[in-house]
């Protein structure tokens, strides 16, 4: 069991420390800012600077360089708010892995997540403030032999700009609780965000016990002033870099990108098919 707890633990933090190519945006708009860092937080609004400009439903097809294939369809309100989503993830074998299911709710919105390989179920459900912001976010993940916690806190500046999110988790093994065992792996971590231009421009991690980290965003436009390019430079506390570049291409009259290929360290490892229904 200790073996399994190890894994879940090793998965956390690695969630916690993935680096996904996000373009956050901090305009001079505060309730277009509040659309922006909702999607950001729900993770829904990968690889796009605007929101949705009008668009009413959106499908995501991904193929990974290892052979397995996703797919993604989301739905938007008038104001480009995310609305619902709706992710499932399929093995070489077209086998049905894993599935993410988002939808909105009277409190914000609620994620549930079945997860075959590790056998485990999840809910995640996402506090919104008067203004609609996402300030809180409570996460239980179960298995037969664990329970996975994990709160969220986002902290916003007066313009409705996301600048710091705090992270505790914890992991109980459901047989050590049992035999009054309270000694349960947990830690704690912070987000601080940055910008330049309105831009993202860096994001540094600090965690408990764990090493720090610096993420530099940087951007390329063409000369309409359309997002061509997204490169995230990556440097831990061990002088560990890593880079991802996000490609962008076949922008539709809308200017709404239809294919981005992702890449780490100059090797592909996720290219993206998106079609778009409009308002």
């Amino acid at each position: 069991m200790q073996k399994k707890i190890k894994s879940i633990l090793f998965a956390t933090c690695l969630s916690i420390t993935s680096m996904d190519v996000l373009a956050l945006m901090c305009t001079d708009n505060p309730s277009q800012n509040v659309v922006l860092a909702n999607n950001y937080i729900l993770k829904v609004d990968d690889f796009i600077d605007t929101p949705a400009k009008g668009i009413k439903q959106e499908t995501r097809t991904l193929q990974y360089n290892n052979g397995l294939m996703a797919k993604q369809i989301i739905d938007y309100d008038e104001k480009g708010l995310f609305t619902q989503s709706q992710y499932d993830l399929y093995l070489k074998n077209n086998q049905l892995d894993y599935t993410e299911s988002l939808q909105k709710k009277d409190f914000g919105w609620q994620t549930i997540i079945e997860n075959q390989s590790d056998k485990t179920h999840t809910i995640i459900n996402f506090k919104v403030d008067a203004q609609g912001k996402i300030i809180e976010s409570e996460q239980i993940k179960k298995s037969d032999d664990f329970v996975f916690s994990q709160n969220d806190s986002y902290q916003f500046d007066n313009n409705n700009c996301l600048v710091r999110k705090q992270i505790t988790w914890k992991i109980e093994d459901v047989e050590a609780k049992h035999n009054n065992n309270v000694d349960s792996p947990k830690g704690d971590s912070t987000y601080t965000f940055t910008y330049e231009n309105q831009h993202l421009r860096d994001v540094s991690y600090n965690s408990t016990g764990r090493t720090s980290r610096m993420d530099h965003y940087s951007y390329l436009f063409d000369h309409l002033q359309r997002l061509k390019e997204i490169k995230l430079n990556t440097l831990s506390a061990d002088a560990k870099y890593g880079t991802v570049i996000t490609e962008f291409s076949g922008l539709n009259d809308k200017n709404d990108w239809l294919h981005a290929t992702v890449s780490l360290q100059n090797v592909n490892q996720l290219t993206t098919v998106r079609t778009i229904t409009y308002y």
